[in-house]
C-alpha cells in the first residue's frame, strides 16, 4: 500500500469526508475506478465548496 493511501485510510478512520473534482480528473489517465474506495466524485470542486459553505461548513485557506 502507498503511503498516500495509508494517509487517505488514516483520515477516513478518523471521519474525514474526502471528495475529488470529476473535473480536474477530466482529460487524465485517472477514472473513478482508480480514486480509493470511499472518495467520492463530485462533479465540480467549486460547486461543491459552495454548496457545503450554504450548509454552514467554512472554507479555511492555510
Amino acid at each position: 500500500m502507498s503511503q498516500q493511501r495509508e494517509q487517505i485510510m488514516d483520515l477516513f478512520d478518523r471521519g474525514v469526508t474526502v471528495k475529488q473534482c470529476s473535473n480536474t480528473i477530466e482529460g487524465t489517465d485517472i477514472s473513478e475506478d482508480d480514486l480509493i474506495e470511499g472518495v467520492e466524485l463530485v462533479s465540480s470542486g467549486v460547486g461543491e465548496l459552495t454548496r457545503l459553505q450554504n450548509e454552514g461548513y467554512a472554507y479555511i485557506k492555510p
